[in-house]
């Protein structure tokens, strides 16, 4: 009784003799879902228990059903709510990097989700409302980048916030942030003038598309981007893979999902 209020569970309990010897035999069979202890999930670390609470625990529970977090299916939308600008802007950026043909990308908007694998059933998955939803916040808190220009005493001097779905807000941050935010150095070729940013616009994309991509937005908070005269700090919130340390991530290792 104690076993099943605790954990939520039956256990075969039986009393057993052997060699003249009587003892009691507890069974429980393997569980194919994280078990709770009083409504709490633990898990072991070295000689230690350890509670998971927010972003751990939910990742946590998903791994153990064998669901990605991005794959849980969303029920209040459908295809028919994503936006349009989204899909222009995907289809415009898989031609331009050749990753997939006019053939391939000369479909309606579902069958484009279809063979992304956004969908079951006909239902959207998180991902699909991330990537192609106009207010993702609604499904997802959190889900925008903010971006703010400080002074050396560490002031704000002015910010902004770019809302709307990750393939919008990888198409317009960019734009913003060397618009508004970072200081071309002017100089002349002959008679041509030429405009050196101080970080290269190429290596700049490929960071806020990192961002964007490998953020856990199921922790809720904005991709964060703090501009100075001569530094540029772009952060998200993410968890290392389990197991590995700084020095797995700075050394040579896998590419993991």
């Amino acid at each position: 009784n104690k076993v099943k209020n605790a954990l939520g569970i039956i256990v075969g309990v039986d009393l057993m003799t052997e060699d003249g010897k009587k003892y009691i035999r507890i069974e429980t069979d393997p569980c194919g879902f994280p078990l709770n202890y009083k409504g709490e999930y633990f898990v072991r670390s070295g000689a230690t228990l350890q509670m998971l609470q927010g972003s751990a625990l939910t990742h946590f529970l998903l791994k153990r059903t064998g669901v990605k977090w991005d794959a849980v299916i969303v029920d209040n939308l459908t295809p028919q709510d994503l936006d349009i600008e989204s899909f222009n802007i995907f289809r415009r950026e898989a031609l331009r990097s050749k990753r997939m043909t006019e053939d391939d990308l000369a479909c309606s908007n579902e069958e484009l989700l279809e063979k992304l694998k956004l969908v079951v059933d006909g239902k959207l998955k998180r991902a699909a409302v991330l990537l192609f939803y106009r207010e993702p916040e609604e499904a997802v808190m959190g889900c925008f980048t903010k971006i703010a220009m400080f002074n050396k005493e560490a002031d704000i001097l002015y910010m902004d916030e770019v809302h709307g779905s990750l393939m919008m807000q990888a198409d317009r941050v960019q734009d913003l942030l060397y618009q508004k935010y970072l200081k071309a150095y002017m100089t002349y070729d002959n008679l041509t003038r030429v405009e050196t940013y101080p970080f290269p616009k190429m290596a700049v994309r490929e960071a806020i598309f990192n961002a964007l991509v490998h953020s856990d937005w199921s922790a809720n908070n904005p991709i964060q981007i703090r501009v100075e005269d001569d530094r540029l700090f772009i952060s998200n919130s993410c968890m290392l893979t389990e197991g590995w340390t700084a020095e797995t991530l700075l050394s040579s290792h896998q590419s993991l999902l």
